[in-house]
């Protein structure tokens, strides 16, 4: 806060550049988003992150979620909001930090009922156009779904958790193995998978 206030009476004094006090508040700014983000990856390129370019800006992050979803499954789903945060504003297409996301939570079996839904309910606040979530759903499919092989149901049922959401915001049909499926066929798949799995339990 004290930060902030220095910076506010640099501001109001005509000598001082106006646009070098409005760099340093972006600065500051992405430093406080930073130091929550070493909470959950301690590697956090920071440099990068604040002074980099788009592109440094988005490796950092794209580095950050590998480091975290390697992590504990509780501290994964607790760090979602901060890798978004830290996302908006700073990377051109946020949809690539939640395909690496998705991938990374399902390659190293670390998704779960409870982090799958905070994953949709995030990705259903974000502002994506209806390119970005089709990317999405994409990859779900082509990088997830069609190497999910001997994945028990439960597993199966989490990404169709996220994939309701992106094609329901999209209003898109799917690709590959599941070609030509649109948002009922999806409830109706994931409603079947939630009874196999309640009969299973």
């Amino acid at each position: 806060a004290g930060m902030r206030v220095l910076f506010e009476k640099l501001k109001a004094q005509e000598s001082v550049n106006a646009a070098a006090v409005a760099t340093l508040m972006k600065w500051f700014e992405l430093l406080w988003k930073a130091a929550k983000m070493i909470h959950y990856c301690s590697t956090f390129r920071v440099g990068s992150y604040v002074v980099g370019s788009v592109t440094q800006k988005q490796d950092a992050l794209l580095d950050a979620v590998e480091v975290i979803t390697r992590g504990d499954e509780c501290l994964i789903e607790q760090s979602l909001p901060v890798i978004l945060d830290c996302s908006e504003g700073c990377i051109a297409k946020v949809e690539i930090l939640i395909v690496q996301l998705v991938t990374n939570i399902f390659e190293y079996r670390k998704c779960n009922w409870s982090l799958s839904s905070s994953l949709s309910a995030s990705i259903s606040t974000l502002d994506l156009a209806p390119g970005g979530l089709t990317h999405i759903c994409d990859k779900s499919i082509t990088d997830v779904y069609e190497n999910l092989s001997g994945a028990d149901t439960f597993t199966i049922l989490y990404l169709f958790n996220i994939l309701e959401v992106c094609v329901s915001l999209s209003n898109q049909t799917l690709i590959g193995q599941l070609e030509g499926y649109n948002i009922e066929d999806v409830r109706i798949l994931k409603h079947v998978l939630a009874l196999i799995v309640w009969i299973e339990k």
